[in-house]
């Protein structure tokens, strides 16, 4: 029996349509091709938890928060992922499944993707001209690791760590308090 070879394309346009006519979700950072896959309890209720935060804060304002059934498209790194979630600020459109203006951009690490999400995915994050903030928010410990792009457009990295801090997101002017970001998860028990 013999296994049949996928065949992905290796032009980035095109791998954007093939990835699209695929059952499964796929992910070309740095010319490498992954399919991506679930997590853990914690890691999909940090997941929620962030996305009834930010919609929350972002509500009346001309951003909006999606979640991971929406690539984020970096064309000057060639890249093409699907983040936790992220924000992206202008007009609606329905049919969209590509976003090439991400303005924040959040990834719950995990013990296989952290690698990838704090190096390849950074430059490609940070390569986007519209992009003005990357938080990694770690499922261990109430601890979110973030990289902004300041006013110069250098990229400062800072870490918020503690149930009792929060996450100041200038770009939005929202304000994210860990102690709700972390709700109900093992990281919270154990901090309190």
């Amino acid at each position: 029996m013999s296994a049949t070879a996928l065949k992905i394309p290796t032009n980035f346009d095109a791998f954007l349509d093939w990835e699209e006519q695929q059952p499964e979700r796929y992910e070309l950072v740095s010319g490498v091709v992954r399919m991506t896959s679930g997590g853990t309890e914690d890691h999909d209720r940090l997941s929620i938890n962030l996305i009834a935060l930010t919609r929350n804060a972002l509500r009346g304002s001309p951003c909006y928060v999606h979640g991971a059934n929406l690539k984020v498209v970096s064309r000057e790194a060639g890249a093409s992922t699907y983040p936790e979630l992220f924000v992206r600020c202008g007009p609606r459109s329905g049919k969209r499944t590509r976003i090439e203006d991400a303005v924040v951009v959040f990834e719950v690490l995990s013990p296989r993707t952290a690698k990838d999400d704090l190096t390849r995915k950074r430059r490609a994050y940070q390569a986007i001209p519209s992009m003005r903030l990357i938080a990694y928010v770690s499922q261990d410990e109430p601890r979110i690791d973030v990289v902004r792009r300041d006013a110069d457009e250098r990229w400062i990295d800072e870490e918020i760590s503690g149930l009792g801090s929060t996450l100041e997101i200038s770009a939005l002017g929202v304000s994210l308090p860990l102690g709700e970001i972390y709700e109900d998860t093992d990281a919270a028990d154990r901090a309190a």
